[in-house]
């Protein structure tokens, strides 16, 4: 199960939940990873964060941000 961050209930039967995506997935695609059918879920929007290191040594965190329309 993945670790749910936030969820918020939209109504008796619908949920948005924010998940950080489980370690079996990571690097597939959506299609690839089965997760629509596995855990019976739509995806709406993703978020990747990827490591950065400067010339000066400096780290920082980049994020990239998808939303399916």
């Amino acid at each position: 199960m993945p670790n749910i961050l936030e969820q918020i209930e939209l109504s008796k039967d619908y949920n948005l939940v924010e998940v950080v995506a489980p370690k079996e997935i990571w690097g597939k695609t959506i299609k690839n990873s089965s997760v629509i059918s596995n855990y019976r879920v739509n995806i709406i929007a993703m978020r990747k964060r990827i490591p950065i290191i400067d010339d000066d040594g400096q780290s920082d965190i980049k994020e990239e941000r998808m939303i399916n329309e």
